[in-house]
């Protein structure tokens, strides 16, 4: 991705941010890059700005999360086994995440999913119906990456037998002859469970996968150096703010409010608060290089 313009700082925004400082201060937007990314309308809006497609629905854990409008017929299931047994029913392709929690208080993975009714047959004579899964992580710990001819396997005996939830909604749309593909078969570089050090951008990376997928890339994040991740990473949250964060009221807010009570722990900021932070996330954004974006990250060497 191209470097991404932000415009010119405002006059008055004048910070002096000590290196430490600067790059504690990038952690925290980056991490609130983070939680925006996950959030189901803002994942609806950046696929639907590169794709004209739209996102369907977010399941975290067996419970769908996020708004259905606008799916004008095609039916989502509160209930992810439900989901599983039904979406054999569905004539268009969706696009949709699955959330999984390891254990209680660990981060959530996401996972991006992308549903084709009408896919090409592997034999040429007609279509078929696939679950085509776009899973950012490279296995359950992250010690190797899934791919090859035998990666489904791989990923059935040592992923999904931990993530029931996943796994049985794969079993009941198995049922009604619906496959699934695992896409790409080596990804990006990072523990599906986290530990201290992990590359934990998967509602970034599972998003930046929907939308190669649908542009017909496979990239393997995993060759990627930290600074081209970096590099990608903050070009895209960059591009994000300025093509759809920052004309949205509601967007701004949820910027705004996880930077501050992130960074500066404030529960609940006021409208004063969210106002004076602006010109700070700006300067933040303007000065977040690749380099630095590393920096305020703790990855593996």
């Amino acid at each position: 991705m191209v470097p991404v313009s932000l415009g010119d700082l405002s006059p008055g925004n004048e910070y002096a941010i000590s290196g430490r400082e600067l790059s504690d201060s990038a952690s925290w937007l980056v991490d609130t890059m983070k939680v925006v990314m996950g959030e189901y309308d803002v994942r609806n809006s950046v696929l639907m700005h590169f794709t004209k497609k739209k996102h369907y629905a977010i399941y975290l854990g067996n419970e769908r999360q996020g708004d259905d409008k606008g799916t004008r017929g095609a039916p989502l299931y509160g209930n992810l086994a439900t989901f599983g047994k039904k979406i054999s029913r569905i004539k268009k392709t969706l696009y949709f995440t699955l959330i999984d929690r390891a254990n209680v208080g660990d981060a959530s993975h996401y996972v991006g999913h992308v549903y084709n009714p009408n896919t090409p047959s592997v034999e040429g004579d007609g279509t078929e119906k696939v679950i085509f899964i776009l899973d950012p992580a490279t296995g359950p710990n992250g010690k190797y990456p899934i791919f090859g001819e035998d990666a489904e396997e791989k990923y059935s005996e040592e992923v999904l037998t931990a993530v029931p939830d996943q796994e049985e909604f794969l079993i009941e749309a198995g049922k009604k002859d619906v496959s699934w593909e695992l896409v790409p078969k080596a990804s990006a570089l990072q523990l599906r469970w986290y530990g201290a050090d992990a590359d934990t951008f998967c509602q970034t990376w599972s998003m930046m996968l929907m939308i190669a997928f649908d542009e017909g890339i496979q990239p393997k994040i995993t060759n990627y150096t930290n600074i081209v991740k970096g590099r990608i990473l903050s070009n895209f949250y960059k591009y994000v703010f300025v093509n759809i964060l920052k004309d949205n009221p509601i967007y701004m807010d949820l910027l705004l409010r996880n930077y501050l009570i992130g960074r500066y722990n404030v529960d609940a900021p006021n409208e004063k608060e969210l106002v004076a932070v602006k010109d700070e996330v700006l300067y933040l954004l303007h000065n977040l290089t690749p380099e630095l974006f590393v920096k305020s990250q703790s990855w593996r060497k």
